[in-house]
């Protein structure tokens, strides 16, 4: 065998690439369905007319579509708490200008003006908030178009006895970080409180369940696979420093293996891009910024929650270093020591947002 051939994840090059989009099937992750329902009408509806342009060629896992089921009312509570939120700033902000013996003054002609438009503002917003929860036990036009674009074309579970050969798998490759799905052993316990028992034991290897059927569809029709998933983590992607360069080497050597055929992943606004000039489709660029700044803002809050995780585990393995009786007699040095670390993350963090918005601004995010 040549190198390309022992040595595939490292030679996916642009006649790779444009050899699976030729006729790839698109698979979609359970996170891509529950992002319709953060995006605005305006480019759900663009991303669906999309779609709906190669509808021929487009599958789910099963895994996903029951994490979809599964996930869909926490995402639409989610943002309904973001309606409920910004009218109780408007609120906040209505009564910090009615003390009108208290700063900040505001003339009576504007603050007229203002409550004006504050009631409005809050009237509309209560309205699409009533109009936008309907979804979790009403009519959800949502649901019902991505039923509509992928009927007939959502894999079969897997049996009991092979998704527990799965499972076993899963407690070695996640041991050795063999992606994917790793990252979510670490998931918070609070995630999974509402599960069934055997929910709890599943729940883990969700992403690595995925990952299977996936294989299994392409072995089985003979297909390269382009994955679209919202995920960010390292055990999908391939990261260096504030870089992501695609998917993680074993993952494209492992479908490589097992199945003959070619493997590529995109976050949903790359797959746009991308779809633009491998389908030709034309793509509104309003909707794929607004793609992108939620990744982004997801990308933020999963830095700041690995920043509070790495915070409490310092925490923890500084205070196990001291017995009581040196922490009392060393604790303005341990303080300082804390706040010089404190103020390291602080630094790497913000330099790392720099770099990753500057990245991607030149085109070298994924």
């Amino acid at each position: 065998m040549n190198m390309k051939q022992l040595f595939p994840e490292y030679f996916i090059n642009e006649d790779k690439i444009s050899e699976i989009w030729n006729d790839c099937l698109f698979v979609f992750d359970a996170n891509f369905l529950c992002d319709f329902y953060r995006y605005s009408d305006v480019t759900r509806v663009e991303f669906i007319n999309i779609m709906n342009e190669f509808s021929e060629r487009v599958w789910l896992p099963n895994r996903a579509v029951e994490e979809y089921l599964r996930n869909r009312r926490t995402v639409i509570k989610k943002q309904e708490a973001l309606y409920l939120d910004v009218i109780k700033k408007l609120n906040t902000l209505e009564e910090n200008l009615n003390h009108k013996k208290q700063h900040p003054f505001v003339n009576k002609k504007l603050h007229g003006k203002f409550s004006d438009v504050s009631k409005q503002l809050k009237e509309e917003l209560e309205g699409s908030r009533v109009e936008y929860i309907k979804r979790i036990n009403g009519e959800d036009e949502i649901k019902n178009k991505i039923v509509e674009i992928f009927d007939g074309k959502v894999g079969a579970s897997f049996t009991d006895e092979k998704l527990n050969g799965i499972l076993e798998e899963g407690e070695l490759r996640y041991k050795n970080k063999i992606p994917p799905g790793y990252k979510d052993k670490e998931k918070d316990d609070y995630e999974n409180q509402c599960l069934t028992e055997n929910d709890k034991k599943i729940k883990p290897y969700g992403d690595l369940i995925i990952w299977k059927q996936i294989i299994e569809k392409a072995d089985k029709d003979k297909k390269n696979i382009i994955f679209v998933t919202s995920d960010s983590k390292e055990d999908w992607w391939k990261l260096e420093g504030p870089n992501t360069l695609g998917p993680r080497g074993e993952l494209v050597k492992e479908f490589e293996e097992q199945t003959g055929k070619l493997f590529h992943m995109y976050s949903p606004d790359r797959f746009l891009k991308f779809a633009q000039e491998y389908l030709k489709v034309q793509v509104n660029e309003d909707a794929l910024e607004e793609i992108k700044e939620i990744k982004e803002e997801d990308e933020r809050k999963f830095l700041k929650k690995i920043k509070n995780k790495e915070d409490k585990k310092y925490l923890i393995s500084e205070i196990t270093q001291y017995s009581l009786e040196d922490y009392i007699n060393d604790k303005k040095n341990y303080y300082e020591k804390l706040k010089s670390n404190e103020l390291k993350r602080n630094a790497l963090y913000s330099e790392l947002l720099k770099f990753k918005a500057e990245n991607y601004r030149l085109g070298y995010m994924i």
